[in-house]
């Protein structure tokens, strides 16, 4: 046995042992710093495997590394989008919301800029159009937001974005969220989720969706390369025409091709326009679940407390810059 396979941990199931040569020879062959695998048949645990380095060491000897172990973190990226799903189908399960709610009956300020006729559903589902915002959002203004959502969280009974909720703090003094400022970060956020207008409008008729479909096909094979192949049959079904949205297409190097408009077996129905929502749906079902919950909780807080805890979750929505679970999370490596 490799120093390599002594140095994975774990089990698996008789009948899934390639699945452990494979694991090992990521780290042999593939240059793997780190990771780990699970697996279920139904619910079965057949194959539980973590191995290598959470941080690589900077000397030979190990020295200032940090080893994989059975309960490292990782981030999930937009798995979170399903998580964040979860809690807003939990508020849809008490009856504190419906999906084919629009947003704006929790949410009034959501309904500018044309936005009054999405529903709970379109966001969800990523039919919003609202892939990106006109406003430039950087990291450093979603933290700022977050900070002072949190610090107002944790002295008050229910919170809220602007002046639809407010909370109570020990003194019974009635507070908004965040710094009471036009300028806070929250309230600029807030602005931004709430001015952007959607990048496509929902069709009101079956014409309108052909239509926009075949226009934002059309816009999408004038920008492919001579060497890519587009079939009918690739066609996708996330249509809103901007360029920065990424489209479902077959490349076959070095073939030549003639692209048509896509025909569709069967009618689509209205609201099937669809392009994934990457950044932007997680400040939007973060405060349409502030608006929904009657503790008016963030959505990190929400999870924390109606879900993670109550079923021995280890997820976490961010990690404060004390929280000591950061020690147990991997650090990210650029692919060499």
């Amino acid at each position: 046995m490799t120093s390599m396979a002594r140095a994975v941990h774990g089990t698996v199931d008789p009948g899934f042992e390639r699945v452990r040569d494979a694991f090992v020879r990521n780290f042999e062959k593939r240059g793997e710093i780190g990771g780990a695998f699970c697996a279920f048949v139904g619910d079965r645990k057949v194959v539980d495997l973590w191995g290598g380095w959470a941080v690589q060491p900077a000397a030979a000897d190990g020295a200032g590394g940090r080893e994989w172990t059975a309960d490292t973190l990782v981030n999930v990226y937009s798995v979170t989008k399903s998580i964040a799903a979860m809690c807003v189908l939990q508020l849809v399960d008490r009856q504190l919301a419906q999906l084919d709610d629009p947003v704006c009956r929790y949410w009034s300020g959501f309904a500018k800029s044309g936005k009054q006729d999405i529903t709970i559903s379109d966001l969800l589902s990523h039919q919003a159009g609202l892939t990106h915002w006109d406003t430039p959002v950087d990291v450093a203004l979603l933290r700022a937001a977050q900070k002072e959502r949190q610090s107002s969280q944790s002295g008050a009974a229910s919170i809220g974005i602007g002046s639809e909720r407010f909370g109570s703090t020990s003194n019974s003094t009635a507070v908004p969220v965040g710094p009471n400022s036009a300028s806070s970060a929250s309230a600029r956020l807030l602005r931004i989720l709430e001015e952007q207008k959607p990048q496509w409008s929902l069709p009101s008729s079956m014409a309108d969706l052909q239509s926009a479909r075949n226009a934002a096909f059309n816009a999408m094979v004038d920008e492919m390369d001579e060497r890519d192949l587009i079939t009918a049959s690739a066609a996708p079904s996330a249509i809103p025409a901007q360029r920065n949205i990424t489209l479902s297409a077959h490349n076959t190097a070095g073939t030549s091709h003639t692209a048509t408009t896509p025909q569709f077996v069967s009618a689509p129905t209205p609201r099937t326009i669809c392009g994934y929502h990457a950044l932007s749906v997680g400040p939007y079902v973060s405060e349409l679940v502030r608006r929904i919950d009657p503790k008016g909780r963030t959505l990190r807080q929400y999870f924390a407390d109606e879900i993670a805890s109550k079923h021995n979750i280890d997820f976490h929505f961010g990690l404060d810059d004390k929280s000591p679970i950061r020690s147990r999370v991997a650090r990210l490596y650029t692919v060499r």
